[in-house]
């Protein structure tokens, strides 16, 4: 049964904004003062929300909730006053056979309309494409709704999987990370060494307030240290941040752009990962880099480590990088590490392994965004978690 009045089928857009006036005014005290409360909690949160960016696009929500044929004219009548004091146009229609809870959305201009299409469920509760709303959750719900207002149809990014990127963003992104690194930017400065990597003009690098005061109080950083030509643009820009206690993201900005979000590694929850583990690709490491797993004949007494992974980088022409960040946060200096091995045959990997494990040290063989591997020396800990997938 539709619940509109002929009045109201008439002039749908006005019933609308008017916040579904559409029932007689029955409902219970308490309901009232309940909806009075929540939904002044709402609005307090939607100043939780930053400024939209001036770029961004001027964006209108909309809802519509579905209910089955028996209606549910009174909690549309209680949604119809969450929603009027929220300033979102919310219409409540009765939903045909095939039709499904869809959050999508259409440009128009410098203007986009979200349409949110939800179901209104007969206990109350209203139900979206991946999330749900009682009575009591209008501050829940205000800040959903302020979250399509400022970030669009795919909310914000924040936490979520892929960066809160779409399939194709995403595939954007990772193009421009996969680029080789031509130049050498070992023994630059690093606002130098940035300038030589050639993202396009639609991916720039943006450094935040936070990030330029800690590079201000941090200038015994000094130059690049390690080499990264050869290896892809993300990893390379990751080690190279890494050094300086920074990492990056991608971030999908309110007005749909996409840019490479830099920020100090204490303030950022999630970052783009420097390279990629062979298990979360499934590859093996013996058809990743053969050149590790060669039998050679070793005697090393009492020779610096630093020496020695540099000769292993050299004769099997795998690069050997370290994780300066989490080597400096935890006072470890791999300049200072010497290592004796009696003579003995091993492959490479075994003895990165047997010269690396006794200073609490980790080898692990990792890839860049196009495979290309390298070793990643790292002081041991528990397994990460990635924001990739």
């Amino acid at each position: 049964m539709d619940c509109r009045t002929p009045q109201e089928m008439s002039h749908p857009v006005a019933f609308r904004r008017a916040g579904l006036s559409l029932f007689p005014s029955f409902v219970p005290i308490f309901t009232a003062a309940l909806l009075q409360l929540s939904c002044t909690a709402a609005l307090a949160q939607r100043q939780r929300f930053e400024t939209p960016n001036r770029n961004a696009p001027r964006t209108i929500v909309e809802c519509e909730l579905l209910t089955d044929n028996r209606g549910a004219p009174l909690q549309a009548q209680e949604w119809g006053r969450v929603f009027q004091r929220l300033e979102v146009e919310l219409l409540v229609r009765r939903g045909t056979l095939n039709e499904k809870l869809e959050t999508k959305e259409e440009p128009f201009g410098r203007s986009r309309t979200v349409k949110i299409i939800g179901k209104l469920n007969r206990d109350g509760t209203i139900q979206f494409v991946d999330r749900s709303f009682s009575l009591a959750q209008a501050a829940a719900l205000a800040e959903w709704l302020q979250e399509l207002k400022t970030y669009g149809a795919q909310g914000a990014p924040t936490g979520k999987p892929a960066f809160g990127l779409n399939p194709q963003q995403f595939a954007v992104v990772y193009t421009a990370l996969s680029v080789e690194v031509k130049t050498e930017l070992q023994g630059l400065s690093l606002e130098t060494a940035l300038a030589q990597l050639t993202f396009p003009s639609d991916l720039p690098i943006r450094m935040s307030i936070a990030t330029r005061a800690w590079l201000k109080t941090h200038p015994e950083f000094g130059g690049v240290a390690q080499p990264v030509a050869g290896l892809s643009q993300g990893t390379a820009l990751a080690i190279t941040l890494n050094q300086y206690s920074l990492g990056f993201r991608p971030l999908r900005t309110p007005s749909g752009s996409i840019e490479l979000a830099v920020e100090p590694l204490s303030k950022v929850k999630e970052r783009w990962e420097i390279g990629w583990t062979l298990e979360s690709l499934d590859l093996k490491r013996l058809d990743t880099a053969p050149e590790l797993f060669k039998i050679v004949t070793v005697n090393l007494d009492n020779v610096p480590l630093t020496e020695v992974l540099a000769n292993i980088s050299e004769k099997t022409g795998i690069r050997i990088l370290r994780d300066d960040h989490r080597l400096r946060e935890m006072d470890i200096d791999v300049d200072e590490m010497t290592v004796s091995i009696l003579p003995r045959k091993a492959a490479w990997s075994s003895l990165l392994k047997t010269m690396t494990f006794p200073h609490r040290l980790s080898s692990e063989l990792r890839v860049d965004e196009v495979g290309t591997p390298f070793v990643w020396i790292a002081p041991l800990s528990v397994g990460r978690q990635s924001n990739r997938r």
